[in-house]
């Protein structure tokens, strides 16, 4: 093995502080992730796995371009990624079975630390012969109005409903709805206005349909780096994040 007898001492002891960690109860699986993370340390950069979560607007908008980066400079470095609503990531992010998540960071608990990367809006999608289908709307302007939302667990929902309450507006919610198409859909059907981030209404407004601007909602919806507070990130993670934070925030 390279490094010989000095390398196998290293990680031995390394590994014989980990066990030590997990006689005294500080958590059986945060020290085995410790493990594997100081491996990874001492494998370098160029070597090893990340895992990590990504909301579907990142999936779609965000990340294609980081991958791609990434994967050209470090061809070795293994990813797995999973594509899940920002409260299912964030409580993956919690139990530590992901590296890190690019999620919505508004509400993130105390446990977890987050930097943004990207800020969106959340827009109303409507038909383009309603009298709503102008540049700019205000809140004001959606009283009364049959509303299709994302459901009330979503962080997207609650950014909706705290503008909402701010401006004195109980919304007429028609439908709750996680997926942007479907939403789109149910506009197309006269269901309702439709609300939501806009990146998913860019890519999945249909013909017919115009996407406005919400003046309380514009660059209301962070999307950033959530990780455990706790959790010792491997130099390839690390390596992964600062990609993600130089290519997203390159003009």
């Amino acid at each position: 093995t390279a490094g010989g007898p000095q390398r196998v001492d290293f990680l031995h002891r390394m590994l014989s502080q980990d066990i030590a960690a997990l006689d005294s109860g500080q958590g059986a699986l945060g020290a085995l992730l410790d493990v594997k993370g100081k491996i990874q340390h001492a494998s370098g950069v160029g070597i090893g796995e990340v895992r990590f979560g990504m909301i579907d607007v990142a999936a779609i908008k965000l990340m294609p371009r980081v991958l791609k980066r990434f994967k050209a400079k470090y061809p070795k470095i293994k990813l797995e990624a999973v594509v899940k609503a920002t409260g299912e990531l964030i409580e993956m992010v919690e139990g530590n079975t992901l590296d890190f998540a690019v999620a919505v960071t508004e509400g993130v608990p105390d446990a977890l630390s987050y930097e943004n990367v990207h800020a969106d809006s959340i827009v109303a999608v409507v038909p383009r012969g309603s009298a709503l289908a102008r540049k700019q709307l205000s809140i004001a302007d959606l009283k009364g109005e049959p509303l299709i939302l994302y459901p009330p667990q979503s962080h997207s929902r609650h950014i909706i409903d705290n503008a909402c309450r701010e401006h004195g507006i109980v919304p007429a919610v028609s439908m709750e709805m996680h997926y942007p198409a479907a939403i789109c859909s149910l506009v197309q059907q006269g269901m309702g206005i439709g609300l939501l981030s806009k990146i998913s209404a860019d890519e999945n407004a249909m013909v017919g349909q115009r996407v406005v601007l919400i003046s309380e909602l514009m660059n209301a919806r962070h999307i950033g780096i959530i990780v455990h507070k706790r959790r010792r990130l491997s130099p390839q993670s690390k390596a992964l994040i600062d990609m993600i934070v130089s290519t997203c925030r390159k003009k």
